[in-house]
């Protein structure tokens, strides 16, 4: 099992679950690390939500910069769109908007009681009782593939096809 807290963050669980979602928005810090550089460090935060709101099936990834925030943009391949806002300075919340065909949720991570590490932990009993990963590897490494191409993206100046 591997994955964000953010993943299970009560506010994004509350704006889920209201039919089906036709898109999603999420916002966030982003930093990199010299020693690591690229999205899987800060970035795998708002793309876990993303694709807890959207699930797999990504079929273009594209990431821009205007050398302080990142807009980061996937396509499924339904159609669906999803974004990334990657806040370079300034606000370090994280949160979005999930988008339904007759309305708009959104959400704020710390806008909620439980804490979103609670709401991880709890997911991890699950695993060590059930033995079913959430999300499941297939999900996990469709995430990989969409941090990494955002960062081939971003350094060629280009559309990712997957």
């Amino acid at each position: 099992m591997s994955s964000s807290a953010l993943r299970f963050a009560e506010g994004l669980t509350v704006a889920l679950g209201k039919g089906a979602v036709c898109g999603a928005s999420v916002f966030g810090p982003v930093d990199f690390l010299k020693e690591r550089p690229g999205f899987s460090w800060y970035g795998i935060h708002m793309v876990e939500m993303l694709f807890r709101a959207l699930g797999t099936g990504v079929r273009s990834v594209r990431a821009e910069c205007d050398g302080k925030d990142y807009m980061l943009k996937g396509i499924w391949k339904d159609g669906r769109i999803g974004k990334v806002r990657g806040i370079g300075e300034g606000d370090a919340s994280f949160g979005g908007t999930i988008h339904y065909k007759d309305h708009s949720e959104r959400f704020a991570i710390r806008s909620h009681h439980t804490p979103f590490y609670t709401s991880l932990l709890e997911a991890i009993i699950r695993f060590v009782h059930e033995g079913r990963a959430e999300p499941p590897l297939d999900e996990t490494v469709a995430i990989i593939r969409f941090l990494e191409a955002l960062d081939v993206s971003l350094k060629e100046d280009r559309v990712v096809m997957l």
